[in-house]
């Protein structure tokens, strides 16, 4: 410990050492400048020190009022700043006994006494002092020649808050006895001269002697004599005076140079001490910080590892889960593959277009192929020829419903306009990857298929005609065999004879208009029964004579369509019905009604109807047995009803007669 206070204390004096030689070398070339400066000191003179000081802004415009009286103002002075640059006071002197009171700016006099000589805002003599004041402060005392006589005079830089506003200049005309007294009072030997006319002209060969440095001067020498006829002379000062303060000075610097080096070196020591002090103390901080800081180390040391172990855990996680996308990636495109592989594989256009801007999003290698790499483009410009806009049978708005949902499937066949192909389309609105809707459409040719239907049609045709020329000779047969009957029934006496001849002819007339209403019909397989009962029973009433309207006849059928294999059946047993009914109910010319009714029901998705016929005449007889009796009319309507139409028979023997069927449609269509 020691040997380090040795060691800081040996290198503090030596720099103490230094420092004082290097104060005292500084000191010598003090004193060497004091002497040049000295020898310099020529031309310069003291003047009374004009002290400015800045009083209240009231008074000051009382001193400008005052003044008006006896100064002239040139009309663009700043009056504002006025009252901050005239409250001059000269100590020992009332400013109002100078003979000059002038300020000036850039371009001249501004403001002066109201007996100062010259041009207002113009330059005069004193100009080129005003703007050498300009750089500087204050200039003073100098004396200079204004007007052909000699001046004493101060000059002060005047500042506004921007800088420089202006210069005020103060000055007192000399005499001679002025400048006896001047000499007197300060040592100095001058004099004045006049020339011939009376004029003060400039001092020459005179010398300043002795400068009293005893009486301290209530102003200060620092200006220098400037104008056309400069004071001459030099100013020497009492050198030795000058010496013997160096010296003094010199030694009261010394010694206090020593005093504080003393007080620095025992300073130092005590701080050399203190710091080796708080050196231990450091080093003891150090050593507890140490320990902790191995502590704090440790603990993160631990838990590093233990986040070390996490992350490894987590980057296991990470990967099994990067595993398991990839896998799930390499599926999706593998199923993406075979994807496109069907659909490229399919005999039929596959494309998904966008249903606001008709972008085709995708087409499959058929499409490929005839319409070229047309992805990208719009569909109804790639897929058809001569369009201007999108087509006339876009089934867009078909795939959707009034809240935006898709529809389903639709089905519908197109001839296209670029290669003249027919194809059955399936299009359907679906999701595209992105989430918004599309319409795909798998197209299939079928220009064969409608080859083959348009032969069919027209074979059809054929077939028609062939069955309507049919259906007519049928017609025409069952008339002519009709004829024949009514022929032979007028060669036979026996009236039970006659009756089963005309009943014989009616059956086959029932049968013939049935032939004649598909005749006449555009459905070759469908009659409209309700227009066939009521020709049937028209002429049934013919048939039979019934005139008169004693026998009232109502007709209720809905409006039924039956084909011709349940027609038939069914014209027959009304045929027979009502051939009993005319014959049997009403004898005598009895009045009656006769009723016929028909209606559809559609009971469990099966088309089934009802036909009922009833009259109220007198009745069948309470013993008759219609499943057994000999009538051959009775026998056609129980093995018409039950056998070829597989329905349900029923008599009713209540106020007359009535016969209810129930039977279904009868489906032979497949079968023919």
């Amino acid at each position: 410990m020691e040997n380090i206070k040795i060691r800081l204390f040996i290198p503090t004096l030596l720099m103490l050492t230094f420092f004082i030689a290097g104060i005292s070398y500084v000191s010598y070339l003090q004193y060497s400048s004091f002497r040049q400066q000295a020898d310099t000191l020529t031309k310069k003179h003291q003047n009374a020190l004009i002290a400015l000081l800045d009083t209240e802004q009231q008074r000051n415009r009382r001193l400008i009022n005052s003044l008006s009286n006896n100064w002239h103002l040139i009309d663009n002075v700043t009056i504002h700043n006025i009252d901050r640059l005239l409250d001059v006071i000269i100590p020992y002197h009332d400013f109002m006994n100078f003979d000059l009171v002038n300020i000036y700016d850039l371009n001249g006099i501004t403001m002066a006494r109201a007996d100062t000589p010259g041009v207002f805002g113009k330059p005069d003599e004193l100009y080129p002092l005003v703007l050498e004041t300009v750089s500087k402060p204050v200039i003073h005392p100098l004396v200079a020649k204004y007007n052909g006589e000699l001046i004493l005079l101060s000059l002060k830089r005047l500042d506004g808050n921007y800088g420089p506003i202006g210069v005020i200049a103060v000055g007192k005309y000399l005499d001679q006895k002025m400048v006896d007294d001047f000499a007197s009072e300060y040592h100095l030997n001058l004099k004045l001269y006049y020339d011939g006319n009376g004029v003060l002209s400039s001092l020459k060969d005179q010398r300043v002697t002795k400068i009293n440095k005893q009486r301290k001067s209530p102003v200060d020498f620092s200006g220098q004599i400037i104008g056309t006829a400069p004071l001459q002379g030099e100013l020497i000062e009492d050198i030795s005076l000058a010496e013997k303060d160096f010296w003094s000075n010199l030694f009261i610097l010394i010694s206090g140079i020593s005093l504080i080096s003393l007080l620095i070196v025992y300073a130092s020591r005590r701080i050399i001490v203190s710091a080796a002090n708080s050196l231990d103390k450091a080093r003891a901080l150090a050593e507890k910080k140490t320990s902790e800081l191995k502590a704090a180390y440790d603990e993160m040391e631990h838990r590093v590892e233990e986040r070390t172990s996490e992350l490894k855990n987590v980057n296991i996680e990470l990967e099994e889960e990067i595993t398991v996308r990839i896998r799930a990636e390499k599926a999706l495109n593998k199923s993406h593959e075979r994807l496109l592989t069907v659909m490229d594989s399919l005999d039929a256009l596959v494309y998904v277009a966008d249903m606001d801007t008709y972008e085709l999003l995708f087409v499959n290698k058929y499409g490929r192929e005839i319409w070229g790499e047309i992805t990208g483009k719009i569909c109804w410009k790639s897929l058809q020829s001569g369009q201007t806009e999108p087509c006339q049978f876009c089934t867009n708005k078909k795939l959707l419903n009034g809240d935006g949902n898709p529809t389903g499937v639709y089905i519908w066949t197109l001839q296209n306009t670029v290669n003249q192909e027919w194809y059955e389309c399936r299009d359907q609105a679906i999701r595209w990857t992105d989430g918004r809707l599309v319409r795909m459409e798998i197209a299939t040719n079928i220009t064969e298929r409608k080859k083959v239907e348009n032969q069919l049609k027209s074979s059809l045709r054929e077939k028609e005609t062939l069955l309507l020329e049919i259906h007519h000779r049928v017609k025409n047969n069952m008339q002519i065999i009709s004829s024949l009957l009514s022929l032979q029934s007028r060669y036979i006496k026996d009236k039970h004879y006659i009756s089963m001849f005309n009943e014989s002819r009616s059956r086959i007339k029932s049968m013939a208009l049935i032939h004649e209403k598909l005749y006449q019909s555009k459905n070759l397989e469908n009659i409209d029964f309700n227009d066939y009962i009521k020709s049937l029973v028209n002429d049934l009433f013919i048939f039979y004579g019934i005139q008169g309207g004693h026998i009232v006849l109502n007709i209720n059928i809905e409006n039924v369509i039956l084909d011709i294999d349940t027609a038939i059946p069914c014209g027959l047993i009304i045929n027979e019905l009502i051939s009993n009914s005319l014959k049997h109910a009403f004898p005598d010319g009895r009045e009656g009604k006769i009723e016929i009714t028909s209606r559809k029901m559609n009971i469990k998705g099966v088309n089934e109807y009802e036909l009922i016929v009833s009259d109220n005449g007198i009745g069948m007889p309470d013993d008759l047995d219609f499943r057994k009796t000999e009538s051959l009319g009775l026998s056609l309507i129980v093995t018409l009803s039950e056998d070829q139409l597989q329905g349900k028979l029923d008599f009713k023997r209540d106020n007359g007669t009535e016969c209810r069927i129930h039977f279904k449609e009868l489906k032979h269509k497949e079968n023919r």
